[in-house]
């Protein structure tokens, strides 16, 4: 060891003998870091740390680098000869960071520099580096030059960044959970359904999680005994058939003995035999719709009436940036949206990264109310609120929504954000029309105005339904035809086409199988001999009858929808058997023919 000491003194001696002193440190740097470069040229590309040795001038010249800095698309040669400086591949966004800690360790005497940052590779690539540097100083305390080592951290601090994005969203979706109507638990599988998990939000029944998780009260003591067979036993039978999620409405227990009506959305876990193990559920409290909807039904005493209201629709979870003046016009940038804002043909992404903002999707002629309302709770200091409006889907259909959103505010009080849920609650908006078209049909049907005129309000009263926007009713004729005695925006064209239909024709054969048809209008008319360029799409031909026979036919059709939704066909249908008892009574009164022949013409 004495031996190996004395022969590097010597070298130096020699070495640096005519070299001012103050130069000696550096090029004994130099020498430093060219004893290792046997080490250091045998890294290969996959080597992750680089050698530099800088100098301390504006910019930091690059006095020697090594060769792997091609990982990063460089070559050394363009920064020994100066073609580029070190600060030249510092990420703008962090040079001004990077300088400032470097000059605290320059003012505090710190021998040591540390620092994660991003660079630029040649190919505009952003990778993240961590940097360790030794500060040497002369006689005097100047800093002379840097030598360090900087490594690629790029795929360790994407995790980190992954992470912590993952944690914030967790944190917020939490958030927004605890200061929503929706109820989460986790349920292990079990005959009593122990809880692992409940939402603080548990506290609107009256309980607390503590109650649950601690297993002084189980899921089957939740549920209302009249309920808790059922639902045992449709949860069993969807468990065997494999369902992996599905919904139930059932009645609870508040903590103060109430019962309250809830819709509960599960998703069952099974583990790797196929066999259920947990599963998780969002409860929410329907009890206000759940009895309007058995109103409802007790009113119409036909289950065809109000099957189509009674739906579960799936909740779209929103957290919206808030302006920071008190401005009555905000669009509500969105800071976070749940996945199944799919249901509108939306990604969050369209969101979340700015190219739509909530605004642009509520529909315009609604847009004034709803900015209104919130600026009013708002300015009011209200907390939370609800209200109805519509929004436009991706494919341009219009749905109503139900919102219910709770202000954040800050310390003094101004709105930081807004979060809030909106519920798809359009079919129970068109079932409320349905049903007003329905009674105000039937109170028509048998009040004492004139025949034409009844009719010809029924099929008015008929277009007020969704997707429906023109319709008519034929009669049969004496000879099995069809005569048209009533329309509504039909072209003139097809009033002509269908003012008299033969009783062979392929429209006549389709009414007399006695069902209601439903098609694209192309495909009826495309087998008929009628007019095939008239621009409809969706088209129902719904036979009237008497006493089993087809006395008349109500035809519905739509310029805009393909397709005529279940809950329009069954109020149609209802209509059409409302005409009938209607033809009915008229034909007992007086001969039809009579009619076809004098008041009721074309």
């Amino acid at each position: 060891m004495k031996t190996k000491y004395f022969k590097r003194s010597l070298y130096y001696y020699q070495k640096y003998k005519d070299i001012p002193p103050e130069d000696i440190v550096y090029e004994r740097a130099l020498d430093d870091i060219f004893e290792i470069q046997n080490v250091v040229e045998s890294f290969d590309k996959s080597n992750n740390s680089i050698v530099f040795l800088w100098k301390s001038e504006d910019g930091w010249p690059v006095e020697y680098v090594t060769n792997n800095i091609e990982n990063f698309g460089y070559s050394a040669d363009e920064f020994i000869t100066g073609e580029l400086k070190y600060e030249d591949i510092i990420h703008p966004d962090d040079l001004k960071e990077v300088k400032n800690k470097l000059n605290n360790t320059y003012f505090k005497n710190e021998s040591t520099f540390s620092k994660e940052y991003r660079i630029i590779t040649k190919s505009g690539e952003v990778k993240w580096i961590d940097e360790t540097s030794y500060i040497h100083r002369d006689e005097e305390g100047n800093v002379t030059f840097y030598k360090g080592i900087i490594t690629d951290i790029t795929g360790q601090k994407n995790k980190e960044i992954a992470l912590n994005n993952s944690l914030e969203i967790r944190d917020i979706l939490q958030n927004v959970i605890d200061n929503s109507p929706l109820v989460v638990f986790l349920w292990k599988f079990d005959r009593n359904w122990p809880a692992e998990y409940v939402s603080n939000n548990v506290s609107q029944f009256g309980y607390v999680p503590e109650d649950f998780t601690s297993g002084s009260i189980r899921h089957d003591c939740l549920i209302y005994s009249d309920d808790l067979d059922r639902i045992r036993f449709e949860f069993s039978k969807l468990c065997q058939l494999g369902y992996t999620d599905f919904t139930q409405e059932y009645r609870i227990l508040t903590k103060s003995g109430k019962l309250r009506w809830v819709n509960e959305e599960v998703i069952v876990h099974y583990n790797g035999h196929g066999s259920p193990v947990a599963y998780q559920s969002i409860m929410y409290d329907i009890t206000d719709r759940k009895n309007k909807e058995i109103a409802l039904q007790e009113s119409l005493k036909e289950k065809k009436n109000f099957e189509y209201i009674i739906n579960n629709s799936p909740v779209v979870v929103f957290q919206w940036k808030a302006s920071d003046s008190n401005n009555p016009d905000e669009m509500w940038p969105v800071e976070y949206v749940s996945d199944n804002i799919a249901q509108f043909g939306y990604t969050p992404d369209e969101f979340v990264k700015g190219k739509i903002q909530y605004g642009d999707i509520i529909y315009s002629e609604d847009l004034d109310k709803v900015q209104t309302g919130l600026h009013e709770q708002r300015k009011n200091g209200y907390s939370d609120f609800s209200q109805e409006y519509r929004i436009v889907t991706k494919s341009g259909y219009l749905r109503w929504v139900d919102e219910r959103t709770f202000i954040q505010r800050n310390d003094a009080g101004e709105p930081l954000y807004y979060q809030g849920i909106i519920v798809d609650n359009t079919k129970h908006k068109y079932a409320e029309n349905i049903i007003n078209i329905q009674h105000k049909i039937g109170s028509l049907l048998n009040s004492d105005e004139d025949v034409d005129k009844t009719v010809e309000k029924v099929v008015e009263h008929v277009l007020e339904i969704n997707t429906i926007d023109c319709g008519c009713i034929h009669f049969v004729n004496e000879s099995g035809g069809l005569d048209l005695v009533v329309h509504k925006g039909l072209s003139s064209s097809l009033v002509y086409d269908i003012s008299h239909i033969n009783a062979n024709s392929f429209i006549t054969n389709l009414l007399n199988t006695g069902n209601p048809v439903y098609k694209d209008y192309s495909e009826i008319f495309y087998n008929s001999d009628y007019n095939t360029k008239h621009e409809y799409k969706a088209l129902g031909i719904i036979p009237i009858k008497f006493k089993g026979d087809i006395v008349a036919a109500l035809s519905v059709s739509s310029h805009t929808y393909d397709d005529i939704p279940q809950e329009v066909r069954i109020a149609v249908e209802n209509i059409a058997d409302l005409l009938g008892c209607f033809i009915g009574r008229i034909t007992l009164e007086i001969e039809l023919g009579e009619y076809k022949r004098g008041k009721w013409t074309v």
